[in-house]
């Protein structure tokens, strides 16, 4: 560790097993060595490195315990959620301390106000299990599965930001500890505020720098009633390019997923997941509305705009469980990519 940083030695340990008993993993002893590897690496192909220690918080308040104490012992931190990432973000490549947030598994629907209170730790597909019982969803879907957390310090997006946009879009406010151990919460949980710094946007996506989220409150939206989908393929990746330009400019309400594959990732896909698409640059279109007639309308005008760019074929599916295998197939395809290389 680099002499501007602190040693976690015995004495910094006992202190955090002060705070969380059990739930602290020191690297010198044996029996933490599993629970030290898995939180030294993400999805990513850069180099693991290994933390000092491990911690895994339950509340905001040993959060803020957790901060202070490495604050004045100089140890870093890093905060990490499921460890989907595929930028090295969780790594500590300085070693010290990995705070762990999967114990944060709150969540509470407020169905009238259309909001939800979530821990940081809950995944995104947890979520929106929890929330189908109410008729709605939370509307950002990166590939990944993520946990809340960590589409926060990232303002992941993922496949359905053509409808209801990226995290950053659709968070009402946080609960962060400050590097200090301070506890904020960055607003009032409703829709309109004009009051103030706008602090919940200054903490979306600064990956972990500003502080430790704990918290999410999140807007709800209902499920849709009815889904199709569509296969576009094309002879060329700018061809597709240019027909995605022409879709969105057409401004179509029930459009939810616009996704691509080249041709590279089709092979991948179809190798990995067994799927039999067609090798050649491949768009992927979702529909979401109330009303069948809207979904075979707004694929029209996307088909139109498709063969203005010279698509090969489209191929219309009017339910969208008919493509839910394909969507499957289009989460996988990073680590398709990686593994069939």
């Amino acid at each position: 560790m680099s002499a501007q940083y602190g040693k976690v030695d015995t004495g910094f340990v006992t202190s955090l097993r002060r705070l969380l008993g059990s739930r602290v993993f020191w690297c010198e002893d044996s029996q933490s060595r599993e629970v030290i590897e898995e939180n030294s690496r993400d999805q990513s192909f850069h180099s693991p490195a290994a933390p000092d220690v491990v911690v895994y918080p339950n509340t905001p308040e040993e959060v803020a315990s957790i901060l202070k104490l490495c604050n004045d012992a100089r140890v870093p931190v890093v905060s990490r959620g499921a460890g989907t990432g595929v930028e090295g973000g969780a790594i500590p490549y300085k070693g010290g301390v990995v705070l762990n947030t999967e114990n944060f598994q709150k969540i509470e629907v407020f169905i009238e106000d259309m909001i939800a209170r979530v821990g940081v730790g809950v995944k995104k597909l947890q979520l929106n299990k929890e929330l189908e019982k109410h008729g709605v969803l939370f509307g950002p879907d990166p590939s990944s599965n993520p946990c809340l957390g960590g589409m926060v310090s990232t303002s992941g997006s993922g496949m359905s930001t053509p409808k209801y946009g990226t995290t950053r879009e659709n968070v009402v406010s946080l609960t962060v500890v400050t590097p200090e151990g301070r506890i904020v919460k960055t607003r009032q949980e409703v829709r309109k505020s004009s009051t103030g710094y706008d602090l919940t946007q200054l903490y979306i996506g600064s990956e972990g720098t500003l502080g430790v989220v704990c918290e999410v409150v999140v807007k709800l939206r209902p499920i849709p009633t009815v889904r199709s989908g569509a296969l576009v393929r094309f002879a060329s990746v700018e061809q597709a390019a240019n027909a995605v330009i022409g879709i969105i400019r057409c401004n179509l309400t029930s459009l939810a997923r616009c996704e691509l594959l080249n041709a590279d990732g089709v092979r991948a896909t179809n190798e990995v997941f067994k799927t039999t698409l067609e090798v050649v640059p491949t768009l992927m279109l979702e529909f979401q509305a109330e009303d069948p007639g809207h979904l075979a309308s707004d694929y029209a005008k996307a088909k139109e705009q498709a063969e203005r760019f010279q698509a090969m074929r489209c191929e219309y599916c009017a339910s969208g469980a008919d493509i839910d295998d394909m969507w499957e197939a289009r989460r996988g395809c990073y680590p398709a990519a990686m593994s069939y290389r």
